[in-house]
């Protein structure tokens, strides 16, 4: 399911991990801050790219030469939600979706508005909702693409 070797030179060190997890096994990742636990986590979702080593995740090779971020079938929800503030909040949960109104898609982003409590704001602009709210818009955007 994934097999990773992941090596990213930060500042004072270089992150080296080797990952190897079978489908249904889990994995958590616990470290004192700044011990590379997000560099792991970015290099595996394609934000940030590895120095070296090798990523692939159920038969996709992602690292080196990879899939483009829009095309991978995994999501990650960083510690910011990142949004774009001139989007409204439909805007925000759609972006990178090709086509949004196709079917099953409109009807899973309807079930994601309704679940994570965002059709009151759907028309609101990013840049006017609470904390809490921009999570849950952050949440609905990773999960739109089913990763």
């Amino acid at each position: 399911m994934l097999d990773a070797h992941i090596v990213k030179a930060r500042r004072t060190f270089t992150v080296d991990v080797r990952i190897q997890l079978q489908p249904g096994e889990r994995l958590g990742l616990f470290g004192a801050s700044g011990a590379g636990k997000s560099t792991i986590l970015s290099c595996l979702a394609g934000i940030e790219t590895p120095d070296a080593g090798e990523i692939v995740f159920r038969d996709h090779r992602l690292f080196p030469v990879g899939l483009p971020l829009y095309q991978r079938p995994l999501a990650y929800l960083t510690q910011s939600d990142w949004l774009f503030p001139h989007l409204s909040v439909a805007d925000n949960v759609c972006f990178g979706i090709k086509n949004h109104n196709s079917d099953g898609t409109k009807e899973w982003i309807e079930e994601l508005a309704m679940r994570l409590d965002l059709t009151s704001l759907w028309n609101e602009s990013a840049r006017q909702i609470s904390g809490g709210q921009a999570r849950r818009v952050a949440l609905a955007r990773m999960l739109s693409r089913r990763p």
